[in-house]
């Protein structure tokens, strides 16, 4: 018998979740009318200004303004992680798209153009739920489809958007390699205060295994895709790791435009590396007190190889 994706949520598992962030010199670009649109490649040049944009450093608009940025698994370093096919050149591919046309034309007898555009349009999805809002199909039913549509088609890679969290704000390893070297900070969310379902049933628990998912276990391609992305090698189980999912529509995964949350009600604590810069440190610590909000700065033991938080205000 086969089986869906269980994974935990969330939802329907509430906890506490920590993020490691550095602060380093990464760049984002803030949208001058509306200052909660942020765009971020890790190749921003800062010399290079766009219209209506600003540049601002990343870091801060993770530490004080609660943004949370989501990548595509393309660029992870681990082959083995989320181990998704790379996607064609149009998606869906013009055989599937044929295939869609063809079973829906017992219930909607597209015309020529219409058929056209949804062979031709580079977003199938924006097109045909176009074409069902000009034929007067009210929301429900467009929002219905997609959701079926994209349990029956292939996921690919550079179609997810995924933002990573741990059940642990101790782990020595990511201190080094997520916190630059012991010089950034450790963000703890109780996402219980979002209410946004959507969002919280979006954030899976990762499940360590040395034996990857196989697509003839899971009743749809959806189902299997998140099983993809929550399972990671047993090498990896240090982390204590929970997934933020996100499926884009084509042109946004084309054009590298991944989402970004804001979830400064969420914050709860901030934690400070032992290498932290002095600057940034007096920084976090006034935002975080004026707030609030206490602030941990890390100590390391004498005596072992270990650390212990103590709080600085």
């Amino acid at each position: 018998m086969k089986k869906t994706s269980k994974y935990q949520n969330l939802f329907n598992h509430p906890r506490v979740l920590y993020k490691y962030f550095p602060l380093n010199n990464d760049y984002a670009r803030r949208y001058k009318d509306d200052p909660k649109v942020l765009s971020f490649t890790p190749s921003i040049d800062k010399s290079v200004v766009w219209d209506d944009w600003e540049n601002v450093d990343k870091w801060e608009t993770i530490v004080f303004d609660g943004a949370i940025y989501c990548t595509s698994p393309a660029f992870f370093n681990d082959p083995f992680d989320s181990a998704l096919p790379s996607m064609p050149d149009k998606v869906p591919t013009e055989e599937e798209r044929k295939d869609i046309i063809s079973q829906l034309s017992a219930v909607f007898h597209f015309t020529f153009k219409e058929m056209k555009e949804l062979i031709d349009e580079p977003d199938f999805e924006e097109t045909i739920t176009r074409i069902f809002h000009e034929r007067g199909m009210p929301d429900y039913f467009c929002q219905q489809f997609i959701q079926e549509l994209k349990k029956n088609t292939i996921i690919h890679k550079e179609f997810m958007a995924l933002s990573c969290f741990s059940e642990t704000n101790k782990s020595k390893l990511m201190w080094g390699h997520y916190a630059n070297n012991y010089s950034g900070v450790c963000i703890e969310y109780d996402f219980t205060k979002i209410n946004n379902e959507q969002f919280r049933r979006g954030i899976n628990k990762v499940i360590y295994s040395n034996k990857r998912p196989k697509r003839e276990d899971y009743d749809n391609d959806y189902d299997y895709t998140i099983a993809v992305l929550a399972t990671k090698s047993e090498e990896w189980s240090y982390e204590k790791e929970w997934r933020l999912n996100n499926v884009l529509p084509y042109v946004q995964a084309i054009k590298k435009y991944y989402p970004v949350y804001y979830v400064k009600d969420a914050i709860t604590s901030i934690y400070l590396g032992c290498n932290i810069s002095n600057d940034k440190k007096e920084k976090i610590v006034e935002c975080y007190t004026g707030r609030g909000l206490p602030v941990f700065e890390m100590r390391l033991s004498d005596n072992e190889f270990d650390f212990s938080f103590e709080k600085v205000n």
